[in-house]
């Protein structure tokens, strides 16, 4: 199914420390023997989601899913950054009050940059800045005729 919508050798494939060996050795002596080609060009294990320290999956119950977040009033920069704060190999433990905390940092940090933003945009309407411009402007032309 993956070659037909991927093609004979992928870019990434990603999966849990648990699916490197057999599941992963085994896909790739099967798509290798059929095509000849590398199968994946790099891989990527990542560690497991844990909620109450234990590792998160369909048979241990419900599982938590990022519609959910979102319908809780998260936004997706909200569970990127939580997701990006831990090492890709490392669990992440799942719990609200991270995620809290992951969105307040991204609100400030939203925030601290909208504010830097502005005073640039309004400095850059100041004469200082027009005749610094315009002296940038000069130098290069001058530059460009020597």
């Amino acid at each position: 199914m993956s070659r037909r919508y991927l093609g004979d050798t992928l870019d990434i494939h990603t999966g849990g420390p648990d699916n490197k060996f057999p599941h992963h050795e085994c896909e790739i002596a099967q798509s290798e023997s059929v095509t000849g080609l590398p199968f994946v060009r790099h891989w990527i294990h990542c560690g497991w989601l844990e909620i109450g320290g234990e590792k998160m999956s369909k048979r241990a119950g419900p599982c938590s899913r990022s519609r959910s977040c979102l319908e809780k009033g998260y936004t997706g920069a909200d569970l990127r950054l939580y997701l990006l704060r831990t090492h890709y190999r490392s669990p992440l433990p799942f719990d609200l009050s991270l995620l809290d905390e992951a969105a307040k940092t991204r609100t400030s940090s939203t925030t601290s940059c909208t504010t830097r933003m502005a005073s640039v945009l309004k400095a850059r309407t100041s004469p200082r800045w027009r005749r610094r411009s315009s002296a940038r402007r000069d130098f290069a032309a001058a530059l460009e005729t020597t």
